[in-house]
């Protein structure tokens, strides 16, 4: 919600260049989260057992580098992101583009455990703004209209980009029969992929090239204008106010807890175990929530354009808790593969709903530090998700349990969706003039 505006005149080319520029954004988007969250982030886990084979290293000995890079990331978010401008952006962008690609080329000379740690660390801290915050920043930013589409589409290219580059480095390391080469050539196609889009297309906002968000122009304020453009102002909740709200603190614990879903996934090999299904099976079934993930964060990206993210929001998690539930009762193959395909629903909460959800509560004043600071809460809650899973089979012998509990969990998330919309019309946004004004 845009408040106030600053009136300037627009020429007909900048209202019309202005479109095609913020999709062009988008797309860069795109390349950014595949290249980077999926070929970087996302496929770490090929190269374990190749890896811990060849140097005889434990595999919970070297997977610790994969914790701090997580852990370091959440904690690094805030930091980054409230760094941020027009200005630095772009200078910033591509010198951190560049560490975080060659923090993940120098993996292939290493030799040491301890080496990973350090380019885990640097992924994490680097890493965080790169392939986590910078995506829904920029969408926020280009996008007055059709947000959530652009966030579901671009989101989705991590899980995409991720089941691509998975089975091309799979295929990589048996070509060639090396891991250190599967990782430069990796490295080098997210070279490719990422750095051009950052130094030649990529701009933090619109005012940066003289254009306004997709959208804006059909809005009330524009049509006032008499075929002016009109340049939007920010508003939105300061960051000091936001982070002592009770809605700032209902979406970190949202973000924590529906970060736990992701433990489910390392469990599907042994979930299908357990149901008298094979290993293959279970691989598959992952698969297929990867692939659910991609296509339900589109999906419920213009769902939440169409009907408002909170709806958008509840119906996911109904969704997904009726999958919980049939799990416990499910044991035919077919069944499964579809249920494991819906359930990649699971993975939208955070890479779609929350940057939505927080721009509905406090816009876009502080919209980027609020993010980064609320996303800390997938890193500190979310990394329990696969030990508290494991335990539970652990404990009960079988699944059933995890899901139920699941269920409770996806039941907490809505009344903390609840509680924060609801308390959030009541903050005052102030804009750029700093003239406060209540959410409506």
């Amino acid at each position: 919600m845009i408040l106030s505006t600053e009136i300037r005149d627009v020429s007909p080319r900048e209202i019309k260049g202005k479109r095609n520029f913020a999709w062009l954004i988008l797309i860069g988007c795109c390349f950014i989260q595949a290249g980077g969250m999926g070929g970087i982030i996302n496929t770490a886990g090929i190269f374990l057992i190749p890896i811990t084979i060849d140097l005889d290293f434990g595999r919970a000995e070297f997977s610790l580098w994969l914790t701090i890079l997580y852990l370091s990331s959440s904690l690094a978010m805030p930091f980054i992101a409230r760094i941020i401008n027009d200005k630095n952006f772009k200078p910033i962008l591509i010198t951190t583009l560049l560490i975080s690609i060659a923090a993940f080329a120098a993996t292939a000379f290493y030799n040491s455990v301890w080496q990973w740690y350090i380019s885990g660390l640097i992924l994490g801290v680097i890493g965080s703004f790169n392939f986590i915050c910078l995506t829904p920043i920029l969408m926020e930013n280009w996008f007055y209209k059709k947000t959530g589409m652009a966030v579901g589409i671009a989101m989705a290219c991590s899980a995409l980009g991720g089941a691509i580059f998975s089975i091309g480095s799979t295929e990589l390391i048996a070509i060639f029969g090396s891991w250190r080469i599967a990782t430069m050539l990796v490295s080098a196609v997210v070279f490719a992929m990422v750095i051009p889009w950052a130094v030649f297309v990529l701009q933090f906002k619109p005012s940066a090239k003289g254009l306004l968000p997709y959208g804006y122009e059909e809005s009330p304020a524009a049509a006032a204008s008499s075929g002016s453009g009109t340049m939007p102002l920010e508003a939105g909740v300061p960051f000091k106010r936001a982070v002592f709200t009770f809605a700032f603190v209902a979406l970190f614990i949202f973000a924590g807890i529906d970060a736990l879903f992701g433990g489910y996934n390392s469990q599907f090999p042994g979930f299908a175990l357990s149901v008298g299904l094979g290993e293959a099976d279970g691989a598959f079934m992952l698969s297929l929530v990867m692939i659910g993930c991609v296509f339900f964060s589109v999906i419920l990206g213009i769902a939440a354009d169409r009907f408002g993210v909170a709806k958008a929001t509840y119906v996911s998690l109904a969704v997904v808790a009726i999958c919980l539930l049939l799990f416990v009762f499910v044991k035919g193959k077919v069944s499964l593969y579809i249920l494991s395909f819906i359930f990649g629903m699971s993975g939208t909460g955070i890479a779609v709903c929350l940057p939505l959800l927080i721009s509905k509560v406090f816009g876009k004043r502080d919209y980027a530090a609020i993010l980064s600071l609320t996303r800390m809460g997938t890193g500190i809650i979310g990394s329990f998700g696969p030990a508290l899973i494991a335990l539970s089979f652990d404990k009960t012998g079988q699944y059933g349990a995890a899901f139920i509990g699941g269920i409770i969990v996806l039941a907490v998330c809505a009344l903390l969706i609840f509680f924060a919309l609801r308390p959030g019309r009541q903050i005052p946004w102030e804009s750029e003039s700093h003239q406060a004004t209540a959410l409506d």
